[in-house]
């Protein structure tokens, strides 16, 4: 089996990761760590827990670090660019 992480914004997977946190972590501090205690549909008790931010504190840290919304679209039209090519597009 195994664990997941993801990244959720509203109802939005943007991010996801096996086995581990992978490097985006470092958005979070102590105070975002939350520990959900639930029941399943058959009265199973499972804890599973959340690192919870809002997206103005992520920026922040984000744009502070280089991760800027113009680096994301550099490296997303580079992208682009790379597959089109392989694609012969």
């Amino acid at each position: 089996m195994g664990s997941y992480a993801n990244i959720n914004i509203g109802k939005y997977n943007f991010w996801w990761h096996k086995d581990g946190f992978g490097n985006l972590l470092y958005i979070f501090n102590q105070n975002d760590y939350k520990k959900v205690v639930e029941k399943d549909e058959n009265g199973e008790i499972y804890t599973y827990y959340k690192l919870i931010t809002n997206v103005k504190k992520a920026k922040q840290i984000l744009d502070s670090t280089g991760y800027t919304i113009e680096l994301a679209e550099k490296n997303f039209n580079e992208a682009l660019k790379q597959i089109n090519f392989e694609m012969n597009l």
